[in-house]
C-alpha cells in the first residue's frame, strides 16, 4: 500500500505515508511490546495501521481481526491501547492550553475570518451513538431516543478542537453537562486566563466570549442568539452574525465524523474503549486538519467574496446521519449584565462593525 500513490494510501488510511511515519515515531514507543520466548509480539507499525484503518473505515472489530489474522479480543485490546497512546502523546501538544496570548490569537482569527470580534471559540455538544452498555438502563438514553455519550467541544475559527470534554451520559441536559465539566467549571470560576475586556470600537468595550446556540445559557462569557419570537431587525442581524461565526462548530464535527467513519455508526465497544476512540480521533483531526488532503476547499463551508456561506460537501451526508444531533435547548434565563453585553455586540454589528451583506442576508431569509 505504501508503494502506491499518496491518494490511494490516503483513501485507505486517511493520512499520507509521511504523516503515518510521523505518528508512528510519536506513538511507537508506547505500543511496542517486549519479545518473549513464547511468541513474537505484533510490531508497533502493524498495531498503529490496524487502529487507523479501524477508525477510518468504520469496519467492525470482527472484520478487522480477520483482515489482520488475529483474534477479536486481541484486536480490541490493540485498538484500545493504541487509541490511548495517541491521546497521551498528542493531546498535550495538539489541544489548546489556556493563556491570555493564546486567547487573543484565537480572537483575531475569528474577527478576520468570521467578523466577530473578541470571540475565543464556538462551543457545541454532540451525541455519539453507542450500543447500550450492560445494566445501564436509561442512563445513556437521550431525548433523540438512542443511547449516547456526549462530546462537548470548544473549536477554533479554523476547525480545530481547542478544549474537549468527553464521556458525559446522553440523558444529561446540555446546561448540566457544561456546568459540571472541567471546562465549564474553569469558565465559571474565572480560571481560563481570559484577557480583560477590550475595546472593539471607540464606543464599545466587551469581554472575550464564546459563541453558542440555544443549547447554552447566556452569560458574561457565552453569547447565544436572541429568542426566535418577535425579533427586531437589529436582533435578527445579531443572530445572523453569531450564527455565521458559530458555523465553525458544525463544520468541525462534520469533518471529524466524515473522516473517521467509525463514528458514523453506534460504537459497540466498552465505555472505556469508546472514550478512547473519541479521544484518539479528536487528536488525529487536529493533527491532520492543516493538510491539503484532509480539508479540501469543497469539503468545509466557505465564505464567498460577498460574505455568503457556501455549504461544503459534508452537509449532504452529515444532515442524514441520525447518530449525531445537537443537544437539547437551555432555558433563556440570564443576568442583566449578560444581556447588556449581547446588546453591545448588537449595537456594534449595526454600526461600526457592520458588514455590507448582512441586511441582504436577513431580507433574503425573511422572504
Amino acid at each position: 500500500m505504501i508503494l502506491q500513490n499518496d491518494e490511494t494510501y490516503f483513501n485507505y488510511m486517511r493520512m499520507t505515508p509521511d504523516m503515518f511515519e510521523y505518528l508512528l515515531s510519536k506513538v511507537g514507543p508506547l505500543i511496542t511490546k517486549m519479545e518473549t520466548n513464547l511468541r513474537k509480539p505484533i510490531p508497533p507499525d502493524t498495531r498503529l495501521a490496524m487502529t487507523i484503518r479501524y477508525l477510518a473505515s468504520g469496519d467492525g472489530l470482527h472484520s478487522i481481526s480477520l483482515n489482520y489474522r488475529i483474534g477479536r479480543s486481541t484486536a480490541t485490546l490493540i485498538i484500545r491501547e493504541t487509541c490511548e497512546a495517541i491521546w497521551d502523546c498528542l493531546s498535550p501538544e495538539i489541544l489548546f492550553t489556556p493563556s491570555e496570548n493564546g486567547w487573543r490569537k484565537i480572537a483575531l482569527e475569528f474577527e478576520k475570518r468570521w467578523n466577530f470580534p473578541n470571540c475565543i471559540g464556538a462551543i457545541d455538544g454532540k451525541h455519539v451513538a453507542i450500543i447500550c452498555p450492560k445494566k445501564a438502563g436509561s442512563t445513556y438514553y437521550n431525548y433523540k431516543q438512542f443511547h449516547s455519550i456526549v462530546i462537548l467541544a470548544l473549536v477554533s475559527a479554523t476547525y480545530k478542537f481547542l478544549i474537549v470534554d468527553i464521556g458525559a451520559q446522553g440523558r444529561h441536559s446540555d446546561g448540566g453537562i457544561f456546568k459540571n465539566s472541567a471546562m465549564g467549571q474553569r469558565f465559571y470560576n474565572n480560571d481560563m486566563y481570559l484577557p480583560a475586556p477590550s475595546a472593539i470600537s471607540a464606543r464599545h468595550q466587551v469581554p472575550y466570549v464564546i459563541v453558542a446556540d440555544e443549547a447554552f445559557q447566556l452569560n458574561s462569557f457565552t453569547m447565544r442568539p436572541y429568542p426566535s419570537k418577535n425579533l427586531t431587525f437589529c436582533q435578527r442581524i445579531f443572530n445572523y452574525r453569531l450564527s455565521r461565526s458559530r458555523i465553525v462548530s458544525e463544520n468541525t464535527f462534520a469533518i471529524w465524523v466524515n473522516r473517521w467513519r467509525i463514528l458514523q455508526r453506534p460504537l459497540s465497544t466498552s465505555l472505556e474503549t469508546s472514550d478512547a476512540i473519541i479521544k484518539a480521533t479528536v487528536c488525529l483531526h487536529n493533527l491532520l486538519i492543516n493538510t491539503s488532503y484532509y480539508c479540501g476547499d469543497n469539503y468545509a463551508d466557505k465564505v464567498s467574496a460577498n460574505g455568503q456561506i457556501m455549504e461544503g460537501e459534508w452537509r449532504s451526508t452529515y444532515r442524514n446521519t441520525d447518530n449525531y444531533s445537537n443537544i437539547s435547548h437551555c432555558s433563556n434565563n440570564y443576568s442583566k449584565h449578560a444581556g447588556e453585553i449581547r446588546n453591545t455586540f448588537m449595537d456594534y454589528f449595526m454600526n461600526e462593525g457592520k458588514v455590507p451583506w448582512q441586511e441582504q442576508s436577513i431580507q433574503r431569509n425573511l422572504l
